[in-house]
């Protein structure tokens, strides 16, 4: 592959110790995040409005953390009834890679639990996977309403809201010691359309419990080597779908608190990280082996071919986002039906155009060497929720992971 992991490593480790700081630049997104929330919250511009949030205080744990009009999480209810969950729909692209999509939701309150459970629900697909950030409690505090069943063989529940209703019953659960988290497996069952049609609801969710990080606060360093692990096991299920290559996969669910600190810092570094070739992180994205017993073999066999595919794009574009200093390479794609083809491409800067999607990074004729990747990342994640890497150290974490994944590739390689 041209362009070395080292050269990647080299240029990335530029950013840490450039001489515009990483706080700097935490501090320039975190200006642009304030003003956009100023124009939210005076209507001085529809793009950015918090109309819907501001008057649905019962369903927000926090009052300062709304998700924007234009892009919220809809609940799939009657017309006429209230579809507002705090939750904020997350697309991540790189060029030439598929997107990446994520729900970042804030930590259910009690009269809330039935709306996530309903969001769950509806998603595509019949498996779901939930990345939970935070205790329940943090001292004195809530930080999140507990919203599944009790641990045991017969744990199950019933939730129910205006229109729909679930049985959730706990399949199995264990912890994982590499992780540092609580792996829990879920039969969702139930339910309604969310148009008070019954409908038959059928899913597995999977949640994942990682209790050890706590608010505001970024992760030590002996915790990084589980955080790491976490995001391998998350994409081991990611890859639990039925979906063909081209179509969407339901996004991954992920929430802390507020939904914005340490769940904007887990989708940062989870799609940075995917960007990365090699064993430390990338190949277990498309990994077909089970993460636990009740993994079902012909699921993994159905989707083998895109799987592949995947690898391809993830090991093709890496180079585009940690670029070498080569000026043009060679990119080889293959496509699921094993056809290959040569494309040209030149390496230019990931940026966010205003005027496009904020999903998408796209490609500008800047310097390739002025380009960060993280900067360019978290940027992307603010214009679709508010306050997302909510302060400089979860920001400065997202770069020590991402170097500390650069360096176990390059000592693989």
């Amino acid at each position: 592959m041209p362009g070395s992991v080292s050269t990647r490593l080299q240029r990335f480790n530029e950013f840490l110790t450039s001489p515009d700081s990483l706080t700097n630049k935490f501090y320039d997104l975190d200006d642009a995040d304030a003003d956009r929330t100023t124009a939210g919250m005076k209507n001085l511009d529809p793009a950015w409005s918090l109309r819907t949030g501001i008057y649905q205080a019962a369903r927000n744990r926090y009052q300062n953390v709304l998700p924007w009009d234009n892009n919220r999480v809809k609940l799939r209810v009657a017309d006429g009834m209230n579809d507002y969950i705090n939750a904020s729909p997350i697309v991540l692209q790189a060029p030439g890679m598929p997107a990446r999509r994520y729900i970042a939701a804030q930590g259910p309150t009690i009269t809330t639990v039935p709306h996530f459970w309903h969001m769950l629900a509806t998603l595509a697909d019949n498996f779901a996977v939930v990345v939970m950030l935070t205790r329940t409690k943090e001292g004195n505090r809530e930080k999140c309403a507990r919203y599944w069943p009790e641990d045991g063989e017969l744990g199950q529940k019933l939730y129910a809201g205006p229109g729909f209703s679930y049985l959730v019953k706990l399949v199995q659960a264990r912890r994982d010691p590499h992780a540092a988290c609580t792996i829990r497996e879920f039969k969702l069952s139930g339910g309604s359309d969310g148009d008070g049609n019954m409908a038959a609801v059928d899913k597995t969710v999977v949640h994942l419990l990682f209790e050890s990080w706590n608010d505001f606060a970024a992760l030590g360093k002996d915790q990084q080597k589980n955080f790491i692990a976490l995001l391998k096991i998350v994409n081991q299920y990611r890859s639990r779908t039925n979906l063909s290559f081209t179509e969407e996969q339901a996004p991954v669910v992920v929430h802390c608190s507020a939904g914005v600190g340490r769940s904007g810092t887990f989708i940062s570094s989870d799609f940075l990280l995917s960007c990365i070739p090699g064993p430390s992180h990338s190949s277990l994205i498309s990994s077909t082996s089970s993460p636990s017993s009740s993994s079902d073999d012909s699921r993994s066999h159905s989707h083998s071919s895109r799987v592949q595919t995947d690898r391809r794009f993830i090991i093709d574009s890496a180079r585009f986002l940690y670029p070498s200093t080569t000026t043009t390479t060679t990119t080889t794609t293959t496509s699921s039906s094993s056809s290959s083809s040569s494309l040209s491409l030149p390496l230019k800067r990931f940026s966010i155009s205003e005027h496009h999607n904020p999903s998408l990074l796209e490609k500008n004729n800047d310097d390739v060497a002025s380009h960060d990747p993280v900067f360019d990342t978290v940027s992307a994640l603010k214009k679709q929720r508010m306050l997302m890497v909510q302060n400089a150290n979860q920001y400065v974490f997202i770069y020590e992971i991402v170097r500390r994944v650069l360096a176990e590739v390059d000592e693989s390689v």
